[in-house]
C-alpha cells in the first residue's frame, strides 16, 4: 500500500491517524505544508513500512520514540524541516553498544536530516551497516554537527554517498576514512571548519567520483595519491589555503593524470605562477575555476579563467571547448578583438569578458548558418529561403558582459536574436550610433546596460515592449528617453549624463519644439 501526497496542503490530522493504515509500505508527504510537532503515537503499527518521506514542511519538535519499531524502514526524508535532531534519536538507551541492539532494530539505506535543527551525530548511524546515502548538510540553522567528525565503529560497503556540508565540523579528515567506505562514489565535506592536511587515503577510494572539500581550511600541497585512482570525475578545492612548505604552491602538473575529469574547481587559494600545459590534456573538462588566484602568463589552451592577470588575445582555438557552458574571463589584461570563434560555441549560456582591454567590434557572428541536416533541438531554428541552411541561436545563452572594455563600433543588432537573454551589460566602452530596434524581441530580458557609451538618438519606441526589464541604464551617452509603459518605472539615474534628455525623469523642462544640434558627447 503507498500513500503519495506531494506539493499539496494537508492539515495535520492526517498524522494523527496514519496509525491505522498497518499495511502501509511507503509514505511520502514532502512539500505538503504540513506543521507543529510529529504525534508521539501512532507509528508503532507500521511495522511494513518501507519508504517514509517528510521532506520540505514545517514539522517541528523532536522524532518520536516509536520511529525505531519501524524495522522495515529503508527511505528515511526528514530533510527541511526544524526538527531537532538529537544524538539519541530512535535510540532507547543512550549508551548502547551494537551488541546490545535488538535483531530487528532499523537499518536505514537512505537517511536524508538535511536543513534540520541538529545538536549531534545521532548515535545510532555508527551501527547502520546498511546505509547508502548519508545526508547531513546544511544545519546550521540552529545547533549545527560540531566538534570532529566521528566514523562508524564498523565497516559499511554499501556506502556510496556521504554528504556533511554546511555544518561546524572541525579537525583532520580522519584517516581511516577510506577504509571504513571503501566503495564511496560521492563524497561532500565543503563549508565547514576542517583544517591540515588532505588525507591521501582518499586517493584509494577506486569508486570516487565526486570529491568537494571546499570552503574549509586545508593547508599543504594537493597530493597526486589524491587522483591515482583515476575515478574522478569532479574535484572541488575552492576557498581553502592550500601551499607547500614554506612557500605558495604551483598549480599541479600532474593533474592531467586524471584524464576523466569533467570538473575543476581550484579557485581562491594561494596558487601563483604559470598555468601548465598538462591542463590541455583534459578533453572531458567542462568545468574549471581558478579565479581569484595569483595566476601570471598567459592562457595555455582550453581554460576559463577570471580575476587574474592573464594577457596577450584571447585564443583562437578556443572554439575546440565544443561543450564549454559558461565562459569567464574578467578582470584580467586580455587585448585585440573578440575572437568571432566564440560564436561557434553553441551550449554556452553565460559569457563575462568584462574589465579587460578588448577592443574592436562587437562580433555580428553571433546568428551562424548550419546546414539543414545538422538540425537539433539545441537551436532555436527560424528556416531561410533557400531551405538548404538554416540560421541558429544560442537557446541557452542568458547572459552577456562586455562591459569596461575598448570596445567600438555600432552594437549589433544580432543581439536581438538571442531570445532568452536575460542580462546583457555593454557599459563603459565607446559603442557608437543607435539602440538597435531589435533589442524589443529580447522578451526574457531582466537588465540592460548600455552606459557610458557615444550612444546617440532616440530610444526605440519599440523597446517598450520589454515587460521583463527591471535594470535600465543608458546614463552618459546622447540619448532621448521615452517616460510611458516600462520605462516609466525607471528614475532619473537611468539617465545621467545626456545632454539632450529634458522632460521627466529628469527636472529640466523642454523648451521650443526641437533638440540642441550643437551639443556633443564626451
Amino acid at each position: 500500500v503507498e500513500f503519495i501526497q506531494q506539493n499539496s496542503r494537508l492539515t495535520h490530522n492526517i498524522l494523527q491517524s496514519i496509525g491505522a493504515l498497518t499495511s502501509l509500505k511507503s509514505l511520502i508527504l514532502s512539500n505538503s505544508s504540513l506543521t507543529g510537532p510529529l504525534p508521539p503515537k501512532g507509528w508503532c503499527g507500521l511495522r511494513k513500512l518501507e519508504e517514509l518521506d517528510l521532506s520540505g514542511n514545517a514539522l517541528d519538535g523532536s522524532i518520536p520514540s516509536c520511529f525505531r519499531n519501524l524495522t522495515s524502514l529503508d527511505l528515511l526524508d526528514i530533510s527541511s524541516n526544524p526538527l531537532l535532531i538529537d544524538q539519541n534519536i530512535l535510540v532507547s538507551d543512550p549508551s548502547f553498544e551494537p551488541q546490545t541492539l535488538n535483531p530487528e532494530f532499523l537499518q536505514l539505506k537512505l537517511l536524508s536530516v538535511s536543513n534540520c535543527r541538529a545538536k549531534g551525530i545521532p548515535n545510532f548511524l555508527h551501527y547502520q551497516t546498511h546505509l547508502r546515502y548519508l545526508d547531513l548538510s546544511h544545519n546550521n540553522l540552529g545547533n549545527s554537527f560540531k566538534g570532529p567528525l566521528q566514523l562508524p565503529k564498523h565497516v559499511n560497503v554499501n556506502m556510496f554517498q556521504v554528504d556533511m556540508s554546511g555544518n561546524k565540523m572541525q579537525g583532520q579528515i580522519p584517516m581511516n576514512i577510506g577504509s571504513m567506505f571503501p566503495h564511496l562514489q560521492i563524497l561532500n565535506l565543503s563549508r565547514n571548519v576542517f583544517e591540515g592536511n588532505v588525507p591521501p587515503c582518499l586517493g584509494g577510494l577506486k569508486s570516487l567520483s565526486s570529491l568537494d572539500l571546499s570552503y574549509n581550511n586545508f593547508s599543504g600541497g594537493i597530493l597526486e595519491e589524491l587522483v591515482k585512482s583515476g575515478s574522478l570525475l569532479t574535484l572541488r578545492l575552492s576557498s581553502n589555503n592550500f601551499e607547500w612548505g614554506n612557500t605558495t604552491y604551483n598549480l599541479p602538473k600532474w593533474i592531467w593524470n586524471v584524464p576523466n575529469l569533467e570538473a575543476l574547481d581550484f579557485s581562491n587559494n594561494n596558487f601563483y605562477g604559470h598555468i601548465p600545459l598538462e591542463f590541455c590534456n583534459l578533453g572531458l573538462l567542462r568545468f574549471l575555476d581558478l579565479s581569484q588566484n595569483n595566476l601570471s602568463g598567459s592562457v595555455p589552451s582550453c581554460i576559463n579563467l577570471g580575476q587574474n592577470n592573464l594577457t596577450r588575445k584571447i585564443p583562437y582555438w578556443i572554439a575546440n571547448l565544443s561543450a564549454l557552458r559558461i565562459l569567464v574571463l574578467r578582470g584580467n589584461h586580455f587585448e585585440g578583438e573578440i575572437p568571432s570563434q566564440i560564436c561557434q560555441l553553441n551550449l554556452l549560456s553565460i559569457v563575462d569578458l568584462s574589465q579587460n582591454k578588448l577592443s574592436g567590434h562587437i562580433p555580428s557572428c553571433l546568428i551562424i548558418d548550419i546546414p539543414v541536416a545538422m538540425w537539433r533541438n539545441k537551436y532555436c531554428l527560424r528556416q531561410r529561403k533557400d531551405s538548404t541552411h538554416i540560421q541558429a541561436t544560442f537557446l541557452s545563452m542568458s547572459g552577456i558582459d562586455v562591459s569596461c572594455n575598448m570596445l567600438t563600433g555600432p552594437i549589433p543588432p544580432e543581439l536581438g536574436n538571442l531570445s532568452e537573454l536575460h542580462s546583457l551589460n555593454l557599459s563603459h566602452n565607446s559603442l557608437i550610433g543607435f539602440k538597435p530596434s531589435s533589442f524589443s524581441k529580447l522578451e526574457q530580458i531582466e537588465s540592460l546596460d548600455l552606459s557610458r557609451n557615444k550612444l546617440s538618438g532616440i530610444i526605440p519606441i519599440q523597446l517598450m515592449e520589454l515587460n521583463s526589464l527591471a535594470v535600465f541604464n543608458v546614463s552618459y551617452n546622447c540619448s532621448i528617453p521615452y517616460d510611458k509603459a516600462q520605462f516609466a518605472t525607471f528614475d532619473e539615474s537611468s539617465y545621467l549624463g545626456n545632454p539632450f534628455l529634458c522632460g521627466p525623469p529628469k527636472h529640466e523642462s523642454c523648451s521650443g519644439t526641437g533638440l540642441p544640434n550643437n551639443t556633443k558627447c564626451l
